[in-house]
C-alpha cells in the first residue's frame, strides 16, 4: 500500500494540466473568432462605404452636363460633383463609425467607357493612419448618345447622279418605336434627292403613291410615305397592314424616304471626313484586306491606302478644270472628283461589325451583314443571293479642296439585290458602335459632337462590379 501513496496528486495533477490546456485553447479559439468577427465586420463595412461611394458616382455622372467629350472636361465636372479623390465619411457614420471612408477615383479610359472606381475603406482611428480593411467597386460612365439610334438602314449622304430601287419582293425597314411610327427607311441628302428616290419607286404618274408630311420645324424638310400609312387627317400612322406593296412598291419603304439624316454629321462633310479620319488615323494599316469575299466580321477598313497624304492622313482631293490629276490627266469638268477603287464582293460576303470600304464597291448578292457598313464611294447590289442587311450603310463619298470638304456625286444601284430586306435592327447597331468606340473612342467622339453642335453633352452610367478584396 505504501508504493500507492501520492498517486491521487498525479491523477490531480494531470486533471488540471488537462483543464489548463482546454482552458487556453477555447481562449485562443475565442480570440481568433473575435479576430475574423472583427475582419469580417471591417470588411463588411468597407464593402458598405464602397457601395455608398459607388452610388455616389453613379449619381455624379448623371449629373455632368458639359460643353465637349474631352475626358479631362468630364473630369472636372465629375470632380465639381463628388471631390474626385478625397476621404469622405459615409453618410450617418460620424457618430456610429468615424473611421470609414469612402473616395473616388477616375481611372483611364476604355474605349467609350470612362472607369469610376468607388474605394471603402475602413482605418483604426479617424485620423486615417492605419488601415484595417477595404473595397472596390467599379461602374463606367458613357457619353449619352453614342449609338445609332437615328440612322436609317439606307443613308445617303451625298448627291444623286443616279438611283436603282430594289425589287418588288425586297423590303427597307425602319426601326419601329413604341407608338409604331418608325425611324426613315431610307434618310437622303435633300428634298430633291429624296423626290430622286421616290420617283424611281412609285415610277411615272406616281403623285397619288404617296404623302410629303413637313417636319414641324419650318424647315421646309420631312418624309415622302406610302399614301395608305396616312390617315385623312394627313397624319402618318406607322400602319402598313393595309399598304399594298403590289400596287404601291412605296409600302415596301417602312418609315418612309426622310428628305435629311437625322445625324447632322451626315449634312456636313467637314465633320464626317473629322469621323473618317479619326478612323483611319486609328485603325487602317497597309496590310488591311481588300477582298470582299466570305466573312467579314469584326472592324475592317477595305481601303488601297490611295487617300491617305504623306503624313498618313485621310485626305481625298477634288482636281478643278485644267488641273492635271495624279494619273495624268486633265481635269475637263468645273470639278473632278477624286478617283475611287473599285472592290468587287462575292455572293458569299457576310459579316458583322463595322465594314468600311474606300471606294466602290459592287456586292454580288446582298451583302448578309449584321452591323454598319461604309461606303465612301458607289453602291452597287448585282447577282442573286445573299440575305437580309441587319443594321444600317451609310453611303458617303466626299472630297476635299482648299480646307473645305464636299458630298460627292454617286450612283446606288440595288436591282440586283432579290427578295432580301434592309432592316435598322438596334441591337447590331449597338454592337458595332460598341466596336467602332474600342478601336477608335475619337472618331466616337467626333460623331457624337458632329451631331450636336449646340455642345451640350451628358453622361450616363452603367456597371457595377467589385475590383479587389483586401484586409
Amino acid at each position: 500500500m505504501k508504493r500507492q501513496r501520492g498517486a491521487a496528486l498525479v491523477v490531480v495533477l494531470s486533471l488540471l494540466t488537462m483543464s489548463l490546456m482546454l482552458g487556453l485553447s477555447g481562449m485562443q479559439s475565442s480570440l481568433v473568432d473575435e479576430r475574423l468577427s472583427g475582419n469580417y465586420r471591417s470588411s463588411a463595412l468597407a464593402m458598405m462605404a464602397a457601395e455608398f461611394g459607388a452610388s455616389e458616382a453613379w449619381a455624379g455622372t448623371l449629373a455632368v452636363d458639359v460643353g465637349n467629350t474631352s475626358e479631362s472636361t468630364f473630369e472636372s465636372a465629375l470632380d465639381s460633383e463628388v471631390s474626385l479623390g478625397d476621404h469622405h465619411p459615409v453618410a450617418g457614420s460620424e457618430g456610429a463609425h468615424p473611421n470609414v471612408f469612402f473616395r473616388i477615383q477616375m481611372m483611364d479610359g476604355v474605349g467609350l467607357d470612362i472607369p469610376l472606381r468607388a474605394t471603402g475603406e475602413v482605418f483604426s482611428d479617424s485620423a486615417r493612419t492605419d488601415l484595417v480593411a477595404s473595397r472596390e467597386i467599379e461602374i463606367l460612365a458613357r457619353l449619352n448618345g453614342l449609338g445609332a439610334g437615328n440612322l436609317s438602314p439606307l443613308n445617303i449622304a451625298a448627291t444623286l447622279d443616279n438611283y436603282e430601287g430594289m425589287s418588288s419582293q425586297a423590303g427597307v425597314e425602319g426601326e419601329e418605336e413604341v407608338d409604331g411610327t418608325r425611324n426613315p427607311a431610307i434618310s437622303a441628302a435633300s428634298k430633291e434627292e429624296a423626290k430622286k428616290i421616290v420617283d424611281d419607286i412609285v415610277g411615272n404618274n406616281g403623285e397619288s403613291k404617296y404623302v410629303f408630311i413637313e417636319d414641324d420645324d419650318g424647315s421646309g424638310d420631312g418624309t415622302f410615305y406610302a399614301a395608305a400609312a396616312v390617315d385623312q387627317n394627313g397624319d402618318y400612322t406607322g400602319n402598313y397592314s393595309t399598304c399594298n406593296s403590289g400596287q404601291n412598291r412605296l409600302c415596301n419603304y417602312k418609315g418612309g424616304i426622310a428628305t435629311k439624316p437625322k445625324d447632322h454629321i451626315l449634312s456636313d462633310a467637314n465633320l464626317f471626313h473629322d469621323f473618317i479620319s479619326a478612323i483611319f488615323s486609328d485603325a487602317y494599316s497597309s496590310t488591311s484586306s481588300d477582298s470582299l469575299s466570305g466573312s467579314m466580321s469584326g472592324f475592317n477598313i477595305i481601303s488601297e491606302g490611295n487617300h491617305l497624304d504623306s503624313d498618313g492622313e485621310y485626305q481625298p482631293t477634288r482636281y478643278v478644270e485644267d488641273e492635271v490629276m495624279p494619273d495624268g490627266t486633265t481635269c475637263l469638268s468645273e470639278v473632278c472628283q477624286p478617283s475611287r477603287h473599285k472592290y468587287t464582293g462575292s455572293g458569299s460576303s457576310a459579316g458583322d461589325g463595322v465594314l468600311i470600304i474606300d471606294g466602290d464597291v459592287e456586292f454580288n448578292g446582298n451583302p448578309e451583314f449584321q452591323g454598319l457598313i461604309i461606303v465612301l464611294g458607289d453602291y452597287t447590289v448585282k447577282g442573286g443571293g445573299g440575305g437580309d442587311l441587319e443594321g444600317s450603310i451609310i453611303a458617303a463619298p466626299y472630297s476635299c479642296r482648299g480646307g473645305n470638304c464636299f458630298f460627292d456625286e454617286m450612283n446606288v444601284d440595288l436591282r440586283g439585290g432579290g427578295g432580301n430586306d434592309y432592316l435598322h435592327v438596334l441591337e447590331y447597331l449597338d454592337a458595332a458602335w460598341e466596336l467602332l468606340g474600342t478601336i477608335s473612342p475619337d472618331a466616337a467622339r467626333l460623331w457624337l459632337e458632329g451631331n450636336n453642335p449646340e455642345g451640350n453633352f451628358s453622361y450616363m452610367a452603367r456597371g457595377w462590379r467589385e475590383i479587389t478584396i483586401s484586409q
